[in-house]
C-alpha cells in the first residue's frame, strides 16, 4: 500500500518498465508519457505523477471525458485533478495546456479526486490535491467545490525536493 498525503492511495505505486512508445518530456525534472499517463523516474522505477504545469499536449484524447468548466471569464477542461487550458500552438494546431486552477472555479463534489488531503485550519476543513485549496459550499442549489486561496497559516511547496524517494509501505 502506498500512503499519499497521510491516506492509502489504491492503484500502482510504481512501474519498473514505461509502456512501448512513452515519450520522454522535460520540464525542470524528466517526465515520461504515453496515453494520458504521465511518470517520473525514482530510483530506479517509474512512478505515476500529474503531468507538469506549462505542459502542453497536442491530443484531445487526453482531456477526453473532461468537465468544461469557465472562470474569471476563462474556458478550462479538467480531468482527474489538471486544469487544462485549450489555445492554438504556433502551427496553429490545438493544444491543452496545464494550468493552475483559478480562484473561484467551481466543481462537482464528485469530480475532486478521492485521494485529496483535508486539512483543517481555525476549525474550517478545506480538501487539498495539487497544490490547489477547495472549500465545500452551496452552488446553484447543490453542493460543490470552490477552489480557494490558500488559508493563512498554511505552508505549501510546489514539488518534493529532488533528494526525496517515495517508499512503498506494506501491511
Amino acid at each position: 500500500m502506498t500512503v499519499v498525503a497521510g491516506k492509502p492511495y489504491g492503484g500502482p505505486a510504481y512501474v519498473r518498465n514505461l509502456p512501448a512508445r512513452y515519450k520522454p518530456y522535460t520540464y525542470g525534472r524528466p517526465y515520461y508519457g504515453y496515453g494520458g499517463h504521465y511518470y517520473r523516474p525514482i530510483g530506479g522505477f517509474y512512478y505515476p505523477v500529474h503531468p507538469p504545469y506549462g505542459y502542453c499536449c497536442y491530443s484531445s484524447s487526453q482531456v477526453a471525458g473532461a468537465i468544461a468548466i469557465t472562470a474569471i471569464g476563462v474556458s478550462l477542461s479538467y480531468a482527474g485533478g489538471t486544469y487544462y487550458q485549450k489555445s492554438k500552438s504556433q502551427s496553429a494546431q490545438d493544444q491543452y495546456k496545464v494550468v493552475s486552477a483559478p480562484t473561484g472555479a467551481t466543481l462537482l463534489k464528485t469530480a475532486v479526486p478521492a485521494d485529496a488531503a483535508t486539512v483543517t485550519v481555525s476549525g474550517t476543513t478545506f480538501y487539498y490535491h495539487r497544490n490547489t485549496f477547495y472549500n465545500v459550499a452551496p452552488v446553484n442549489g447543490q453542493i460543490d467545490f470552490v477552489v480557494v486561496q490558500k488559508p493563512a497559516g498554511v505552508t505549501t511547496i510546489k514539488a518534493l525536493p529532488a533528494d526525496v524517494q517515495p517508499k512503498q509501505v506494506g501491511w
